[in-house]
């Protein structure tokens, strides 16, 4: 019998039941658990405090490995076409860990909502897949922790893709130029790369736009 993981709370929306399309985007896969250490006591602190922090500490370790796993089972359905169960699970963890401070928890709700927006991108509904890319960019837009900004940016790469997949010039251009605002100087290697390919596309649209206008012009 399947362990029971699913915790309970209020769901934010419902999930609409979506026509499969070809896969565009691969989702992100789960990553590795990083068990945070329990709370070193300080020097001056009483014997008595020693307790509690271990116990914080193992605390911390069983959030998140229960996050791991609503992410694991999640994922697992994703790949094996089972989109409903997938989106709910996402969903699950992006609610119930809503204000828990873990960055490795919170690290997996970003995820979760990006797994979410490329499932509804794939099933070609776009206006639900940029939806769902801004929430991530609401509510982790301010983080510094460095996997979470990575999440962030490919969000942001795939919210301006379904804008340009809806025929709309400006919103992608526009999200594609707060890419370069926000993360241009940022030191991670992967984030530089995605923002030389934030560049790129932005000129490539630029100049289809520019040929389209050109064509359109003559008599």
């Amino acid at each position: 019998q399947e362990e029971q993981i699913t915790p309970q709370y209020e769901q934010a929306m419902p999930e609409q039941e979506q026509e499969q399309a070809t896969p565009q985007y691969e989702p992100a896969a789960p990553p590795p658990p990083v068990h945070p250490q329990p709370a070193v006591r300080a020097a001056a602190a009483p014997r008595s405090t020693q307790p509690a922090l271990k116990i914080q500490g193992q605390q911390a370790i069983e959030r998140e490995q229960t996050a791991q796993k609503l992410f694991n089972k999640a994922f697992a359905a994703e790949n094996k076409k089972d989109t409903e169960t997938a989106l709910s699970v996402y969903e699950q963890i992006v609610q119930y860990y809503r204000k828990d401070d873990l960055p490795a928890v919170q690290g997996l709700a970003a995820q979760a909502l990006l797994n979410k927006g490329v499932i509804f991108n794939n099933q070609g509904n776009t206006q639900e897949a940029i939806y769902t890319y801004e929430r991530l960019d609401r509510r982790f837009g301010q983080e510094s922790t460095p996997e979470i900004r990575k999440t962030l940016v490919s969000a942001l790469l795939f919210k301006a893709e379904a804008f340009y997949k809806q025929g709309n010039i400006k919103k992608p251009l526009a999200t594609y130029q707060q890419l370069e605002e926000e993360f241009d100087k940022d030191e991670d290697s992967l984030i530089k790369q995605l923002i030389d390919i934030t560049r790129w596309r932005a000129a490539e649209i630029q100049m289809l736009e520019d040929g389209k206008a050109k064509l359109s012009s003559r008599p």
